[in-house]
């Protein structure tokens, strides 16, 4: 099967560096980034988690600038060298106006726009969400150095269990088959009865097991 690297939080540096084996489960959801929302609602009160994000690589990205992203620190992680692997990045998953999403911070930088924005982030999030989360009144009034909120679904067991929320985003030319592989599971007929539910679907929201982390 194929291997994947992960972001690893402070002091979690040389589990960063190691190449683990990880296996999706049954219960796979297929979703939009609205119904993604619907599927992993949660109610006030429902405690926090870490989930994971997927991030592709990228021969214009590296370790630093998927920091930049999703607001790792700079010495947290290890770079593993190999711009071919997929990286499966930990963020804080919460509960916000009854939603489980992922709220990152981005600094604009010159020549940004929203809709650009949106496609650092692969297709997780999506310029609207992202205008809506700042609370801009215009999408085009955005200035160099202004903090903005990036929204990205993510999902929160119920109960404690060997398992995580990992949250995909769909590229294009992206199959079952492809996804499967990427994701380290041979269930692609699972994630391609779920593609094919919806055409439009952007965001994969799923299970994993995490016997290494959870």
């Amino acid at each position: 099967m194929a291997r994947v690297h992960v972001l690893a939080p402070r002091g979690q540096r040389n589990e960063a560096a190691m190449m683990i084996f990880v296996f999706i489960f049954v219960g796979l959801l297929c979703v939009g980034f609205d119904a993604a929302s619907a599927r992993l609602s949660c109610t006030s009160g429902a405690g926090s988690c870490q989930s994971l994000v997927v991030f592709h690589p990228q021969s214009n990205r590296n370790v630093s600038t998927i920091e930049a992203l999703f607001g790792r620190i700079n010495d947290s992680v290890t770079d593993p060298g190999d711009p071919e692997k997929e990286w499966f990045i930990p963020v804080n998953c919460s509960c916000v106006n009854g939603t489980y999403l992922s709220l990152v911070n981005y600094t604009v930088k010159s020549g940004d726009s929203l809709s650009k924005i949106a496609t650092y982030y692969q297709n997780l999030t999506t310029w609207p969400k992202i205008q809506e989360a700042s609370k801009l009144e215009s999408a085009d009034n955005i200035s160099p150095d202004e903090q903005l909120t990036v929204p990205i679904p993510c999902g929160c067991m119920a109960n404690a269990t060997n398992s995580t929320y990992v949250t995909y985003g769909r590229q294009e030319g992206d199959t079952a088959d492809s996804i499967a592989e990427a994701m380290n599971t041979n269930v692609s007929r699972v994630v391609k009865e779920a593609m094919e539910a919806d055409a439009n679907n952007t965001v994969l929201v799923f299970p994993l097991r995490c016997d290494w982390m959870c």
